[in-house]
């Protein structure tokens, strides 16, 4: 059980409803774990900062709310019990890859991975589409006959950032390339 599990698992002992709890002292962000009235698990951000409009996904609800403190939550809220194991991971890799953010950026850093995320559920068992395969092959093109020559092969495929959905599919120094294919 991770220290989150644990930490949802205490919570839902107590008879008050909603609970919440700091995820840990120690964390840049102001992030809680809480178990709301119908035992749903959340993790929620507080920031002075505002959230961008957070992404929609079917078995978690995603809500951005001003406080009457004039902060800012971002509040991951579990629809689906079943999945508790994965939204756990989910929420432990939230925490984890925001422990270098600084507060300010906190809401966006959040908002990135979960983005992330929604990517990767949303992949497609058939594979890339069409304009996505012709996206890859003039993004692999581009590597082979200009990049790898000049740059060599570990700073050309580091620099390679299209896979990641960076906004320039290679950034090399004292250059960034963007690769527009068409049909």
């Amino acid at each position: 059980m991770t220290q989150l599990e644990s930490l949802w698992e205490v919570l839902s002992r107590e008879h008050e409803r909603p609970v919440f709890r700091r995820i840990d002292d120690v964390h840049p962000l102001d992030l809680y774990a809480g178990v709301e009235l119908g035992e749903e698990r959340v993790l929620m951000l507080v920031s002075q900062t505002e959230p961008p409009n957070p992404p929609e996904f079917e078995a978690i609800q995603v809500i951005k709310s001003f406080r009457g403190d004039g902060r800012w939550t971002l509040a991951m809220r579990l629809r689906r019990p079943d999945l508790l194991t994965p939204f756990s991971r989910l929420c432990g890799d939230l925490i984890e890859s925001t422990s270098n953010s600084g507060s300010s950026d906190g809401p966006a850093a959040v908002m990135r991975h979960l983005s992330r995320w929604k990517r990767l559920m949303q992949l497609s068992h058939s594979g890339l589409s069409d304009s996505g395969v012709r996206g890859l092959i003039g993004e692999l093109l581009l590597l082979e006959s200009l990049l790898l020559p000049r740059f060599g092969s570990l700073a050309a495929v580091k620099g390679w950032t299209g896979p990641g959905g960076a906004p320039q599919d290679f950034r090399l120094p004292g250059l960034a390339i963007e690769v527009k294919t068409c049909q």
